[in-house]
């Protein structure tokens, strides 16, 4: 589904690129300059024809092409996946902005930049909420599973991602269970960028007695997880602005699984605020990039497609061989922040207590447990 490499488009395809926006422009100029075998069509655009950048833009509605390939060239690939669904078209990939890690030719703005969140239908001038569809599939323990585009990149069949959220719940519970923490009935739970869920639903056990949330940046994840997860769970879009709608102490835990791996300027802003909102005593868990995660992405997880991406990156290659405390490779929601755990213990300690350090706690990235100061 994601295009990582120029070399991973086709021999001699005939591609239209869905999306007019800088990224699209320089992924045409990179086509045209390193794979002169393609062939351009055009673009596509979600409500005008006309041209762009020497070619002709069409209309998605207005498109007939069902053989061409579209690439996908938009930070609102979800929105345009769903479109392109709608319409019946099936030759599609998305091209991962990692393609252009490196290049000086590109600076991404976008409307991100300005709203600080990703919008439902972000393509859209005006949008609706269907109702509930009672024909979904369910997991184990009968909750509702969301549609792939959904899911973040995490597996490629609904069974790699239904056992990866579980697999990553139970690291987590086993590492607080190793240092005498329990979340206890009556607690107030947070999952903070959650997603579609794909953590939270294995949280269910726990709702007897306790009132769980997920937040994230991604108000199409949000969205969904409103319609199918709530109840249970309650749901709200948040932003990149280091603030949550929560009165202080609200949370006695708070987990955050593969967030601040994405998070570069605000890191600290960030901790003060999950600080703001976590009760006396409370507890939070969250997993960063560190160099344990650098020598599984060049040794045994050198096929998972963050690696074959990121090595690519001659930042990452610099920076990598170098001793440091933190670096990342790209910016906001799009960077790869790795750090060492020594310098982001330290971060943590002018807020918390650091409870334990867990390598692997969450795959190949490292687990922080602290607990907010008396």
């Amino acid at each position: 589904m994601f295009i990582h490499s120029f070399h991973d488009i086709p021999l001699k395809s005939e591609v239209f690129l869905y999306g007019t926006g800088q990224f699209g422009m320089h992924i045409k100029r990179k086509i045209v300059k390193e794979r002169n075998d393609i062939v351009l069509k055009g673009f596509l655009d979600s409500f005008n024809d006309g041209g762009f950048d020497e070619l002709t833009v069409t209309k998605i509605d207005n498109h007939t092409n069902t053989k061409a390939l579209i690439l996908v060239t938009s930070l609102y690939w979800q929105e345009i996946i769903y479109t392109l669904k709608e319409r019946g078209f099936e030759n599609y990939n998305v091209v991962s902005m990692s393609i252009l890690d490196g290049s000086s030719e590109i600076t991404l703005l976008s409307n991100f930049e300005y709203m600080h969140y990703i919008p439902y239908r972000s393509a859209s001038h005006s949008y609706l909420i269907d109702k509930k569809s009672h024909n979904v599939k369910v997991c184990e323990l009968g909750l509702p599973i969301p549609p792939q585009e959904l899911w973040a990149n995490y597996g490629s069949s609904v069974e790699q991602y239904l056992e990866g959220g579980k697999y990553h719940v139970h690291l987590m519970f086993e590492a607080l269970k190793k240092n005498t923490i329990e979340v206890k009935e009556g607690s107030k739970i947070l999952d903070f960028s959650c997603a579609a869920g794909r953590m939270t639903r294995w949280l269910k056990p726990l709702l007897n007695s306790s009132e769980i949330w997920g937040s994230d940046i991604s108000a199409e994840h949000i969205t969904w997880c409103k319609n199918y997860l709530s109840p249970p769970f309650h749901f709200l879009t948040n932003t990149t602005i280091p603030h949550l709608p929560f009165e202080d102490r609200y949370f006695d835990f708070i987990y955050a699984g593969s967030v601040f791996t994405h998070i570069d300027d605000l890191a600290d802003a960030w901790l003060l605020e999950l600080s703001r909102v976590l009760n006396k005593n409370g507890i939070a868990y969250l997993t960063i990039h560190d160099k344990e995660t650098i020598k599984e992405l060049k040794g045994s997880k050198k096929g998972s497609s963050l690696s074959m991406g990121i090595r690519k990156n001659q930042d990452f290659q610099n920076y990598s061989k170098k001793e440091f405390e933190m670096f990342t490779v790209g910016r906001s929601i799009n960077s790869q922040v790795f750090y060492d755990v020594n310098y982001f213990v330290k971060m943590i300690e002018v807020f918390f207590k650091v409870v334990d350090v867990v390598i692997g706690g969450y795959g190949y990235q490292t687990a922080v447990i602290f607990q907010k100061k008396a």
